[in-house]
């Protein structure tokens, strides 16, 4: 398969700064795709933006660590970051800001 595109070849997991990358953009594309002006989505919204693109700013940011005790420092903020961007997409679920079909459907 092509790797360009971030699928796996002949089986192998993709990179992990590759998967945190293509969260992060399913996460701005979903932002965007909320309409409406209403001022509680608009917050909610923009948590979830900023925690999901956190993931993989993470990452990357492990990647280049200078020590082992650096590395698990970023790679434990971009796991407490997946789980508050989990909490927003929930609560945008539960609001009725997003349809959990249309949730289902970006991921």
């Amino acid at each position: 398969m092509n790797s360009e595109k971030g699928q796996a070849k002949a089986g192998k997991p993709r990179d992990i700064a590759e998967r945190t990358f293509e969260f992060a953009r399913r996460v701005v594309a979903l932002c965007r795709a909320v309409k409406g002006t209403d001022v509680a989505a608009r917050v909610i919204v923009g948590q979830l933006v900023r925690a999901g693109t956190s993931v993989g700013a993470n990452v990357e940011e492990a990647q280049a660590s200078h020590s082992r005790a650096d590395f698990a420092n970023k790679c434990s903020i971009a796991c407490k970051e997946a789980r508050e961007t989990r909490y927003w997409i929930r609560l945008l679920a539960a609001s009725g800001v997003v349809s959990t079909a249309s949730l289902t459907a970006c991921w």
